[in-house]
């Protein structure tokens, strides 16, 4: 095994993190406009530096290096995914702000930190030499919320990565080697309806969607975990409700039984005189990178020279798709922080210098996997 070098990481680079970080954090990513408005300031970014860039069919921002010129000759390189997308759109305030060593704000880490930490340091090493190897940036689409990680799975299918990372801010402490997958659906019940006390036979829509949820959560096999998100239905207290419906969450690290929760799902009835439908609005596929991987080892060589936790972790992340399409992938952090998908969503200052160093080492180990 090759002596793992720890990269020097400045002050001004640090410094530059930061404040491309605050910058970005400043503009929603939820909707299409806002995830829109995040690309262009990617692209503002990269004009000035190393490689070639340009916008896809999906409206990820691609960000090529290396040696070959043509867009359509990229495919086999090592990737690195960083998705531009947050939870938070236009209703909630984004004015990101420094305090007590921390950043703080919404999308501050998940995942403007990560966007902002990928361009410095792939830049900086492209810049002054450190590396010269041919390696495609894909800031992409569609990881958050409803996406289906449309972004990552076509540029899975376009570009053909050799491995792909899928680049986080928050999680320096842990590597992403194992994929949590998910099936998101709605749910919904109708009947007649009618008055709470002359018509009290009758079946409620709301009862009969209680019920069924009842069952899902109690009857899909044990490794799946279930989350009832958001209900609504009904007019009135004293009616009896015509409808009701609401978005459900199956997750687990075993697809097998993501499967077998959606064949669940196609056999759920309900009372006579009710009926119930259902749409499946995402599906995120499970997996998990061997790990006697060379990517893996690699990047646990150059955490162990770095004095990073060894430990093996599992998460939802644009490696998903990767993991789909038969490309080895996992997914790196850039830092600690916390309260991720909160207003009140942090990174720690002083944890940006190692995951700089561990993002720069393992770009120069990437040639090695």
């Amino acid at each position: 095994m090759a002596q793992i070098e720890v990269v020097s990481v400045s002050d001004e680079m640090i410094e530059t993190v930061i404040e491309r970080t605050l910058d970005l954090a400043c503009l929603p990513g939820a909707s299409e406009r806002g995830c829109r408005a995040r690309a262009r300031w990617v692209m503002d970014r990269l004009c000035d530096l190393p490689g070639r860039y340009f916008s896809d069919d999906v409206e990820n921002v691609v960000w090529k290096l290396g040696a070959v010129d043509s867009e359509s000759q990229i495919s086999r390189r090592p990737a690195l995914f960083v998705h531009l997308d947050t939870v938070f759109d236009d209703d909630v305030e984004h004015a990101p702000v420094r305090r007590q060593e921390h950043i703080v704000g919404p999308g501050v880490g998940d995942n403007s930190l990560a966007i902002a930490a990928v361009i410095t340091a792939v830049s900086h090493l492209y810049s002054t030499g450190a590396i010269r190897s041919d390696l495609i940036v894909v800031f992409t689409v569609g990881e958050e919320g409803l996406g289906s990680l449309r972004g990552a799975r076509y540029a899975c299918a376009a570009y053909r990565p050799a491995v792909a990372l899928a680049i986080e801010g928050h999680g320096l402490d842990v590597v992403y080697a194992r994929a949590v997958g998910s099936r998101r659906l709605r749910l919904l019940v109708q009947g007649p309806g009618g008055h709470s006390w002359w018509d009290r036979s009758k079946p409620n829509a709301i009862h009969g969607l209680v019920d069924t949820l009842v069952h899902v959560r109690d009857d899909v096999p044990s490794s799946v975990v279930v989350n009832i998100g958001h209900i609504c239905g009904g007019t009135a207290v004293n009616a009896l409700a015509r409808s009701a419906k609401a978005l459900v969450e199956f997750r687990s690290l075993d697809e097998r039984a993501l499967r077998t929760a959606e064949e669940f799902v196609e056999t759920l009835s309900v009372p006579e005189t009710l009926s119930v439908t259902y749409e499946w609005l995402d599906r995120r596929p499970a997996g998990e990178l061997a790990l006697n991987h060379p990517l893996l080892l690699e990047i646990m060589n150059v955490r162990r020279a770095l004095g990073l936790p060894l430990v093996i972790s599992d998460g939802s992340t644009d490696a998903n798709a990767a993991l789909e399409a038969g490309i080895p992938a996992l997914a790196l952090g850039c830092a600690r922080g916390g309260q991720m998908h909160t207003v009140n969503e942090f990174i720690e200052e002083r944890s940006i210098k190692l995951g700089l160093q561990q993002l720069c080492g393992v770009l120069q180990r990437l040639p090695e996997v």
